[in-house]
Formats: C-alpha cells, structure tokens, sequence
C-alpha cells in the first residue's frame, strides 16, 4: 500500500503529511519523480495525486503541517485538538488525538478521546469535493440529534453535530463520535444475515419517524427524477440507449406523479459498511456517513440499497437491475421489504417505481459523475446492461 499523500490542496493552504524517519534508499519509481524536501526530518515519497491512503499512528513517525505558519513547535496535527476542544466549547478535560485516518475520498478524519475515551471526530477536508460532502453531511444530520424530531433511542444512533472550526485558514467538521464496529468485508455469511436484518429494522423506524406526506406533482418530479433522465439520455450514444432512458423517465412519471409519498431521512449509501454495532454483534449502535444522504428522501432506496450490497457478489454491477426488477432478491428480503413497507404505511404497488428510481440513481446516475477510464468502464460494464434490462422489464 502506497503512502499517504506530501500534500493536498485545501482552499488556498496546502496541508502537508510527511513522514519523518529517515529514508536511506529510493525506488526507481520515486527517484524518477523527484520527491520535494521538507527540510532535514525526511522527504516524501507521494503526491495528492497517489492511489491508496492509509491510516497514520499517532507517535513519531508522520508530522501534519500547512503551508500557512504556525506557532513556533505547532503542526497543523498539534494545533486540532486544542483548536476543536475551544470550538465545541469543550473546557474541563483536554481532548488527545487517539487515531488518524485518511481516506481515499481526500479526508483527513481525527478520532479524538476526552477522558479516555473515543468522543469527537474531526473532518479535515483537502479538496473541493471533500469539503462540499463534509457540508452535506452536516446538513442532512442538523436538526436530527438532541432537541430534533428523532426519539431519543434512534438520535442516539446517528452522529450530533458540533460544529465547524478554522484552523490554520482549513475548515474541519466536528461530530460525536459513536461506540462499536462496522463489519467490513470481514463478515460471513451468517453474521451478514443477522447484520442486515438490524439494519433494515433501524431503517423502518427511522424512516416512520421522519417521514413527512408529500404530493409529487409535476415540478417535483422533475426536481427529483426528470433531469437525471433528460441528462442520461444525452449521455449514451445512439438513439436506442436515450430512448430507454426516456421511456423510464415516462414510466416513473406515470407511477409516481400525482401520488401521495412519505419523504424520510434518506442515508444515500445505506451499506454494513456504514453501521456500527456491539461488541456482541447483536445491537445497532451507529451509522455514520450522511455526506450523500437528504433530510426529505424517497422512501425504500436505502432499504434496497442495504439488500443489493448484502447478496451475491455484494456490489452493483452489470446484473443487479434484472435481478431487482424480476424481484430475484430471496425470501429473506422481500420479507424485510414487507416489513419495511408496513412500518411506513406504504401502498402494495410501491416496490416497482422506487426500484426503477434506485436502478436510476445508483446505476446510472453514476455515469455522469464519474470520469475517464472509471466512467467509460462503468458505462460500459453496469449502464449498458442495466438499460438492457430496463427495455427487457418495460
């Protein structure tokens, strides 16, 4: 696994991840490159543009700093905990950073302790995109925790937020942090079944507690589901293509509009990998993440989601719309769609159109903000198929 990244840009301040153990020998891949110095404590080895990031340990090993001056003896690292301690008003006992992380979506994520134990996150964002999902995340979930609209045993399970800090001209998103673990990949098969049953219960109460009535009328529609499909049916090339997209669009049109649906707090990327649970593996104890979600979603995408990534191979891919339209989902999960369903209130008929709207989103959506190779292989390997299917189904 490669380094983490010498530097990223954050607005107009760069902040610098360098390791400063002493280097003796470069690879031919980095000697050609050039690596900057940082002056006499080491060089790095990668720049933002490098593949994987890992999870930094707390010690002597990296130094975190920014191109703006600090304080004489303060790194960016050294300045966080002091800085997000005043921020959020924290005054009895000093926070200590206990864990970095950096992620490949360009966040430097510091997990903090007060009294020893794991209290505070901080999100460090060091690009454009990074910062606009940190401000996501911070909007769909204000409002949702302490004084919100949740009772208080399903507040619990999502993040409060704090606030936002400056510090050294970087913006840094501060939240609770939430106790257990997430599951990951390294869950079987057993424990993956009980897992997403958890969840999908969380998600039926969730979703009843926050769903809000709501006529999809004309302009809505388009608001919600028509441009998505107008913009698709731009995107393929040849006729054939963007007239499916537009007979989907057609379609959902004559299904939802004019209709009465409840609008939820909508995750947008409901996966295990999402949620936390006990150390028993038997409660539901957080879902973080909320950076694609909305505070007025449709109902059931998040549920189908969960489904999606919890059969088969466990990922989207070029068979999941047929799979879901020819309803190859088991009996498991359509008995946690019923139940889903019930909680909410939601008429028999509801399963087909928001399946057609999470095949949209999540399979085709994707080819207009993907790029390159990335877009030209998901369009190719995911899309073409999953309009396939659709011509198959309609």
């Amino acid at each position: 696994m490669r380094s983490a990244p010498s530097g990223a840009e954050a607005g107009e301040v760069v902040i610098l991840i360098q390791p400063i153990s002493p280097r003796r020998l470069w690879d031919k891949l980095w000697r050609f490159r050039s690596p900057p110095h940082f002056g006499p404590e080491g060089r790095s080895r990668t720049d933002a543009a490098a593949g994987e990031w890992r999870g930094l340990e707390v010690g002597e090993r990296w130094r975190i700093s920014t191109s703006a001056a600090p304080a004489v003896g303060e790194t960016f690292w050294e300045r966080v905990p002091g800085e997000v301690a005043l921020g959020i008003g924290i005054t009895k006992s000093p926070l200590r950073v206990q864990r970095v992380l950096l992620s490949m979506g360009g966040t430097i994520t510091f997990l903090m302790e007060c009294e020893h134990q794991t209290s505070v996150v901080a999100r460090v964002p060091l690009t454009g995109r990074a910062l606009a999902r940190c401000e996501e995340n911070q909007r769909t979930l204000r409002g949702t925790g302490s004084g919100g609209t949740l009772p208080p045993e399903l507040a619990a399970i999502l993040p409060r937020i704090l606030g936002r800090v400056e510090i050294l001209g970087n913006p840094v998103f501060v939240e609770t942090a939430l106790p257990g673990s997430s599951p990951g990949h390294r869950a079987g098969g057993l424990r993956r079944r009980s897992l997403r049953r958890l969840a999908a219960v969380f998600l039926g109460n969730l979703h009843a507690a926050t769903a809000k009535g709501s006529t999809l009328d004309g302009r809505a529609f388009e608001d919600r589901v028509g441009h998505y499909c107008d913009r698709l049916s731009h995107a393929f090339p040849g006729s054939e293509e963007g007239d499916v997209v537009l007979g989907l669009k057609e379609s959902l049109r004559r299904m939802l509009e004019d209709r009465p649906w409840p609008l939820v707090l909508e995750h947008g990327d409901f996966h295990l990998g999402n949620c936390l649970f006990g150390a028993d593996w038997k409660s539901l104890t957080g879902v973080v993440d909320w950076d694609l979600g909305s505070p007025a979603g449709f109902p059931l995408l998040d549920l189908l989601h969960l489904l999606v990534t919890t059969e088969a191979s466990g990922r989207l891919d070029g068979g999941t719309a047929l799979r879901l339209l020819r309803g190859e989902m088991g009996s498991e999960a359509a008995g946690l769609i019923r139940d889903y369903r019930g909680a909410l209130g939601l008429p028999d008929d509801s399963l087909d159109p928001f399946v057609r709207v999470y095949v949209l989103v999540k399979l085709h959506v994707t080819v207009l903000v993907r790029e390159g190779e990335s877009r030209d292989r998901w369009r190719r390997e995911v899309a073409l198929p999953t309009l396939r299917a659709l011509k198959e189904a309609c």
